[in-house]
């Protein structure tokens, strides 16, 4: 089965340009990322989109048959073949309008259902209702994308998210099935984690050691890290230790991509002790995408609070806590209570 999607694919490639010959540069460096791809979705999509920029039409379909036979469900690999989703199975976009047409009771739903469309509000409850109206008339698809926009614009609609096939949990609503992928993750990523701190740790003592040849290896070895699962290991082995340990994690942190790394090199980049492994730090970051710590360097951009607390020092002497605001000021005042009037001979009034 696998055979036969890859030769088909290598045929549906075929293009005019196809006399082209990649250089040997190019195939070398093909080879070498097949090499790294494994069974990694991801890996094979992103090679997928390398062959087409290189020249390499017959390896892209290869690449995106790999992908969706890994993950049928892939919406980027099956989008980068030319399919798209329709009742439940995949098919090129021109054979879909001619079943809608041939379904004389899809088409006057669809009529209706665009007639409605152009009338409703966007808000919360209209979009509930036309995807209501959607359900019963069997149009999934159109009933899905109004149950997701009734849930951004109101996060806390149950009913919508039950609808979607999701349910709360921590706070969040997700679907069972990316809860699994979720949990799959998270026990892949402590798995990865470990047998690279477990790495890591044997080259920093290398590094450190008398041994010129375990030193020379462990150089070699880490400017070879690329994992974006490793980000963590680094972090504990490297990024928590003095300057020159943090320098060398600035080093393996800029080879790996992702935005974990890059939100490493961000934390990195502010707040390490360090002016030089600084300054490299945020060269990095001038080569990646920013996107993935624009958001949380903005958030570090605050004024200071100035603010003085005067604390109580007992009876008659109130404490005070003042706060320096921009426009205004404001004190609280905290007076304790007076000591209560004991009488010291019989008789006399208790003041309290």
């Amino acid at each position: 089965m696998f055979a036969v999607i890859v030769v088909v694919a290598g045929f549906l490639s075929l293009s005019s340009d196809e006399s082209r010959s990649p250089t040997p540069a190019v195939l070398a460096e093909y080879e070498a990322a097949r090499a790294r791809a494994g069974r990694d979705t991801h890996a094979h999509v992103k090679l997928a989109l390398w062959c087409e920029a290189h020249g390499l039409n017959a390896e892209r379909m290869t690449h995106l048959a790999i992908a969706v036979l890994t993950d049928p469900k892939n919406l980027t690999a099956r989008g980068l073949m030319g399919q798209v989703a329709y009742q439940g199975q995949w098919q090129r976009p021109e054979a879909v309008p001619d079943r809608v047409l041939a379904d004389a009771d899809l088409s006057a739903a669809l009529a209706e259902y665009n007639a409605r469309r152009a009338r409703v509000a966007m808000t919360a409850d209209a979009q509930w209702r036309l995807a209501l109206w959607c359900q019963e008339h069997g149009l999934d698809a159109e009933a899905e994308a109004h149950l997701t926009t009734v849930v951004r614009l109101d996060p806390g609609h149950a009913a919508a998210w039950k609808r979607l096939g999701c349910k709360k949990v921590g706070g969040r609503w997700v679907s069972a099935e990316q809860l699994a992928a979720e949990k799959a993750e998270a026990a892949t990523q402590k798995e990865a984690g470990a047998r690279w701190k477990n790495v890591l740790a044997k080259y920093r003592g290398w590094l450190g050691g008398q041994d010129k040849a375990k030193r020379q290896h462990a150089e070699a070895a880490l400017e070879q890290v690329n994992d974006p699962r490793a980000v963590s290991a680094v972090w504990s082995v490297f990024a928590s230790g003095d300057a020159s340990a943090q320098a060398r994690a600035v080093r393996i942190l800029g080879q790996i991509d992702g935005p974990n790394a890059s939100r490493a090199l961000a934390v990195l980049s502010v707040f390490s002790p360090s002016a030089e492994v600084r300054r490299v730090a945020t060269e990095t970051l001038r080569h990646r995408d920013l996107r993935d710590v624009v958001g949380w360097l903005i958030a570090l951009i605050r004024k200071p609070m100035k603010f003085e607390v005067r604390l109580v020092a007992g009876p008659g002497s109130p404490g005070v806590l003042f706060v320096e605001g921009e426009r205004f000021n404001v004190q609280r005042v905290y007076a304790p209570p007076p000591l209560p009037n004991i009488p010291l001979f019989p008789g006399e009034p208790v003041t309290l």
